[in-house]
């Protein structure tokens, strides 16, 4: 183990299960997730050495792509940078703070006066993090649905041709095939249209002198390492795993700027595990999506204040950092 992983061990002071669990939102497949926070040893505090997260994770995959059950998802944040994302109000590190009890793995002191203290990192602003977060969840929902269904679209197209060993760029040049597939040519040079850099499909770049055979090969791993997925897609075409989180980001970003809290497992799952389980039209779902960004844009009514609390913050942050100097042996009391 590296001394960086060994420091954010031994100086964990917070860790919870993250993700599904929590949200309530898991299914028979759903990976645990886990996330905390370790205090840093002397030289990154007072030394130049820097660290900002983490990976303690276990990855073990199987031959589709999926973790197997030995894999396990864990990451740990340096302190300051916790702080840092929280008073931010991080989307995907607030939750941290409202993990019930029985899903809390460690605490100490340090630990539970954050949690103690999470409504002095809340501001307004979360109105602004949270619909940005939504925004990109939104874009993947429909974006990876379409580059799955490209590559699938694309290996129907060469499975179609008969002589697997002619290069890729003579098919793609070939103007009778042109309107049967969706590869695009990529220029060294604007102004030099005979100079081919590479062929796009859908979010692959490969070789122009690649052999028919070969742009297969490349396509089929791509897609093999996301068929694991493909019950995540419906008719309409949108992955109903990011559609699940944008609604259910828009639940959360409501439910703080309401009442300052979140509670998991969250009131809304049955809505979220139906859009995750393909029951919801896409339409049903932009419907919700837009009750709750409309909602959210145009709350006037929140206690929270209208912008962080930076001395506050700072002067806990600062208190806690001198504790650990003492009582770890840093400098003397």
């Amino acid at each position: 183990m590296s001394d960086v992983k060994l420091m954010a061990e031994n100086n964990k002071i917070y860790e919870c299960e993250i993700g599904s669990f929590v949200y309530g939102t898991n299914i028979e497949t759903s990976d645990h997730d886990y996330g905390g926070v370790f205090l840093p040893s002397k030289e990154f505090i007072l030394g130049f050495e820097r660290v900002e997260e983490c990976d303690l994770s276990i990855k073990d995959k199987l031959e589709n792509g999926k973790n197997s059950d030995k894999a396990i998802d864990r990451k740990l944040y340096e302190y300051r940078k916790f702080i840092k994302l929280v008073q931010e109000n991080n989307p995907n590190i607030i939750e941290y703070l409202f993990v019930p009890d029985n899903q809390v793995l460690y605490i100490n002191s340090y630990g539970k006066n954050i949690r103690d203290n999470k409504s002095m990192f809340l501001f307004k602003g979360l109105k602004q993090k949270f619909l940005g977060y939504a925004y990109a969840q939104k874009h993947k929902m429909i974006v990876k649905a379409d580059h799955y269904n490209e590559l699938l679209d694309s290996l129907d197209f060469l499975d179609s041709l008969a002589n697997e060993e002619e290069f890729l760029l003579q098919v793609v040049l070939n103007k009778e095939h042109k309107s049967q597939h969706k590869f695009q040519l990529n220029y060294r040079n604007n102004s030099n249209r005979k100079d081919v850099s590479y062929i796009s499909i859908a979010d692959l770049s490969i070789q122009p002198s690649y052999s028919i055979k070969k742009a297969k090969s490349i396509i089929l791993e791509r897609v093999k390492n996301t068929t694991h997925r493909k019950e995540c897609y419906v008719k309409d075409k949108i992955d109903l795993k990011f559609g699940m989180h944008l609604v259910r980001l828009l639940i959360e970003g409501k439910e703080l700027l309401e009442t300052g809290n979140l509670i998991y497992p969250l009131q809304e799952r049955k809505l979220l595990l139906d859009i995750r389980n393909g029951l919801l039209s896409i339409d049903d779902i932009l419907n919700e999506v837009a009750k709750y960004e409309e909602f959210i844009k145009n709350e006037t009514t929140t206690l929270l204040p209208s912008n962080p609390k930076y001395k506050e913050i700072q002067d806990f942050t600062m208190e806690e950092l001198s504790r650990w100097m003492v009582e770890s042996g840093m400098v003397k009391k």
